[in-house]
């Protein structure tokens, strides 16, 4: 496992506890639709909407903006996992967050939760 893919881990393990402190209710992790992936499914302390989360996670040397972090290329692969899981959750809002993790120290991480960054239909 290369330091890269244990960041990411990292990212999603405090990404998950940052929610759930909060009162979001992580449903899964990792959840693989075909060939893509979604990092953390959750649902809102109210219970009324689904958030399908990506969570980018970066070393201190590596924060950016959050452009630079979910190109075109990731925001389609975001909207198509989405709109095939949208059917488990008929009854809930849905909206897709990007979630970002700075490592600046083992143990301190700047989190940043950024609501309804992608939309799942075109305007």
């Amino acid at each position: 496992m290369n330091s890269s893919h244990r960041t990411g881990l990292a990212g999603e393990r405090i990404a998950a506890r940052w929610l759930r402190r909060r009162g979001w209710r992580v449903l899964e992790t990792n959840c693989r639709i075909w060939q893509d992936e979604i990092d953390i499914i959750a649902e809102s302390p109210a219970g009324d909407t689904i958030a399908f989360i990506e969570v980018k996670s970066s070393g201190v040397h590596a924060c950016r903006r959050l452009e630079d972090r979910v190109g075109s290329g990731k925001r389609s692969r975001l909207r198509r996992s989405a709109i095939r899981l949208c059917a488990r959750f008929p009854n809930h809002f849905v909206r897709i967050d990007v979630m970002t993790i700075c490592l600046k120290r083992w143990w301190f991480a700047r989190v940043r939760h950024m609501k309804n960054v992608v939309q799942i239909q075109d305007s």
